[in-house]
């Protein structure tokens, strides 16, 4: 398979020589196309009809570059990436043994430069020259982003998102695309978010900026849904989902039937009030009151 993919570059490169030849050109060490003659005094010089745009496009998309040039004659119409020098193609013969370059021509005075499904590194200048003496050409910049992407930590654990009241969490959130997104922190349903600092003071937002969110002081009120919303400018924007769960300090009492009538002996008999008898008994200096319905 390499022995083959060489040949197949030996007689690209070949027939690319004899190209050359044929229309007797050469390059210069500027990487430009010189021809050896001009048209004829009477005809017109080569003329571009419009300016080559600049090109916004999401990466795995199509786009093309058309350059319009009139009066032609016997000069040639080439592409060039301009930050690397590498010539793409010269009028409708490709160059780049990149398979998703390809260059077309309608038969008359336009010539197109087809680049599918871009990718991050087709980003940057691309250039349309006519082989003239000094040579003529104009550029077009190919700005290619990416949507943004939530990126999962799989040494995250849900134990992170788990403290006693007074405790903190932090959550984290990373995310990537181009141009680099920005990252919202919103609380599910429309919630506030509280804000606590070591001094008990407090701020109450709807949203904070960042990847990182810090819950400090947490109370019960502070459990649910929070989301991190990052975008770009590039549809479609992403979220993630975290939930904070908070354990409560409050203890719960509950007596044993051992303890009951233990404490049942030690008290007053059992007082009435309306249908429902209570009994009050005291554990620690402190009353409390079970009802039995």
């Amino acid at each position: 398979m390499e022995y083959l993919k060489g040949f197949v570059r030996v007689v690209r490169l070949l027939g690319f020589v004899l190209y050359l030849m044929d229309f007797k050109m050469e390059w210069g060490p500027r990487l430009h196309v010189h021809a050896q003659g001009h048209n004829q005094p009477d005809e017109p010089e080569p003329v571009f009809l419009s300016q080559l745009p600049n090109v916004t496009v999401s990466q795995g998309r199509d786009v093309s570059f058309t350059c319009v040039v009139n009066n032609l004659g016997q000069y040639k119409v080439a592409w060039i990436k301009s930050d690397s020098k590498a010539i793409l193609g010269i009028h409708t013969h490709m160059v780049s043994l990149n398979p998703r370059l390809s260059v077309t021509h309608n038969g008359h005075n336009t010539w197109k430069l087809h680049v599918s499904h871009v990718q991050l590194n087709d980003s940057g200048s691309y250039m349309c020259q006519v082989n003239t003496d000094p040579m003529r050409s104009q550029s077009g910049y190919l700005d290619v982003v990416v949507p943004p992407d939530i990126l999962n930590h799989p040494e995250q654990n849900l134990e992170e998102n788990l403290t006693n009241e007074g405790g903190t969490i932090t959550l984290v959130c990373t995310a990537t695309g181009v141009p680099m997104p920005t990252v919202q922190w919103r609380r599910e349903g429309g919630k506030e978010i509280i804000l606590r600092t070591e001094s008990r003071e407090k701020q109450v937002v709807k949203t904070v900026e960042g990847e990182r969110l810090v819950l400090g002081n947490v109370h019960r009120t502070d459990m649910g849904g929070y989301l991190c919303i990052a975008s770009n400018g590039v549809p479609p924007s992403v979220s993630k989902r975290f939930d904070v769960h908070v354990n409560s300090n409050v203890s719960t009492y509950y007596p044993s039937a051992r303890n009951l009538s233990f404490m049942a002996k030690s008290v007053p008999k059992p007082s009435f009030r309306g249908k429902k008898p209570v009994v009050q008994f005291y554990i620690f200096q402190k009353v409390k009151t079970i009802f039995y319905i």
